[in-house]
């Protein structure tokens, strides 16, 4: 009797634990629900990252309202978060530039020069190497702007939603950076 108690608390803990984990990609694991100014967000999806068909990161995407839509979170002004965990090294001079590059295919014809400012501002606050296993969190709050962090640790905000809705679009456009990264993370929509 008592064996069949202690294998049935094993049992309720082990699915607990995997009740709270909605995806694993890559080895990294997604929970259902993170917390981002006090607001609980919805997982949407993960995916990896390639790029020369090397593994670069794995992504999860949250958001408040969790909608597995990709105009809806490019444009709603709610909590929402990207999460990318590296895979493989790489210098700060390459996130910048890379991520740099594609803000600025996204940006909206003629767009004011404050704009490009903000992506200036962006560009500069990666500073340190990423490592395999380091994490960027790039958390937009309404009324605050983007903060965006490396291994927790505030690397700056840009302010407003104008950036925030470029950066968005780098990966939920209609011609995104990395579509087979985005085609995983929208499976929630089928």
């Amino acid at each position: 009797m008592k064996k069949l108690i202690s294998s049935l608390l094993l049992s309720t803990v082990l699915f607990s634990a995997n009740a709270a984990q909605a995806k694993e990609v890559e080895g990294v694991n997604y929970d259902n629900k993170i917390t981002v100014s006090g607001k609980k967000l919805s997982f949407i999806g993960a995916g990896i990252r390639t790029k020369w068909m090397f593994h670069v990161y794995t992504m999860g995407v949250y958001s408040e309202s969790g909608a597995c839509d990709k105009d809806k979170l490019v444009n709603n002004e709610e909590v929402k978060s990207i999460l990318l965990v590296m895979l493989r090294g790489v210098s700060a001079q390459q996130m910048s530039s890379t991520i740099g590059e594609a803000f600025e295919n996204q940006l909206p014809e003629n767009a004011p020069a404050e704009l490009k400012e903000k992506r200036n501002k962006f560009e500069s606050l990666f500073k340190d190497k990423l490592e395999k296993g380091d994490h960027l969190q790039f958390d937009y709050i309404p009324g605050k702007g983007m903060t965006i962090s490396q291994n927790g640790k505030v690397m700056g905000t840009i302010e407003g939603s104008d950036f925030s809705k470029v950066f968005f679009k780098i990966y939920f456009s209609a011609k995104p950076c990395c579509p087979e990264l985005i085609k995983t993370v929208m499976e929630c929509s089928k």
